[in-house]
């Protein structure tokens, strides 16, 4: 399971054919597959619609902070700085959450300014030419947060055209649902693995899953 880059980096490895056999199933929090998101964008922009462009703009103003992070240096110099000292304190107003609840790392100023390069090397390259064989090959829970203030639910309305066998569970909650919402967390994982092995949730057909392509692409 992944959440928020954890779970972008996971779409690597749950729509690899070079992985099939190696994972079993995949939970999704808070961070869509890139490629995914690309072709998302691509349609709407293709067809655009009222209710299309309204979903563009509803996510072009949630993901402020990406064209933020592309700033050189300037990121890393606030998060090393006031952002970093601050943040803690940030999240637990937004969150509603409590000390106790936040469990904030003591390097989490130098660990976000670090992975200020991973929207710098990935998110460009990816939404401008997004893979369109990026199938699952394991069955994927997704779970989305209703009120994530960066990702906007509709974001997942086309994920069946990539992920052949799906569960899709919406939650009354923010971006931070590991925080704020463990217990319900760890009881949807547990009971999607416990399906997946016992096998009442279907293996992806083979058929489904596009072939391993050689060479450069």
């Amino acid at each position: 399971m992944g959440h928020d880059w954890g779970s972008v980096q996971g779409w690597e490895f749950a729509t690899s054919p070079r992985l099939r056999g190696g994972l079993a199933s995949f939970t999704s929090i808070s961070g869509p597959c890139l490629d995914h998101f690309g072709l998302w964008l691509g349609d709407r922009l293709r067809e655009p619609t009222a209710r299309s462009l309204t979903q563009l703009l509803g996510q072009g103003v949630r993901s402020w902070y990406v064209y933020a992070l592309h700033t050189p240096k300037l990121p890393e110099a606030l998060w090393r700085g006031p952002l970093g000292r601050r943040w803690p304190a940030i999240r637990r107003a937004v969150e509603r959450l409590s000390e106790a609840d936040d469990r904030s790392s003591a390097t989490l100023p130098e660990d976000a300014a670090n992975g200020a390069w991973l929207y710098r090397a990935n998110v460009r390259e990816r939404l401008r030419r997004p893979r369109a064989d990026r199938v699952a090959t394991v069955p994927v829970q997704l779970i989305v947060p209703t009120r994530d203030p960066y990702l906007s639910p509709h974001l997942y309305d086309d994920l069946d055209r990539w992920a052949p066998v799906l569960r899709r569970r919406s939650v009354e909650a923010g971006h931070w649902l590991p925080l704020t919402r463990p217990d319900r967390l760890a009881d949807w994982i547990s009971e999607f693995v416990d399906e997946v092995r016992a096998g009442s949730v279907p293996a992806v057909p083979p058929d489904d899953v596009p072939a391993v392509r050689s060479g450069p692409h």
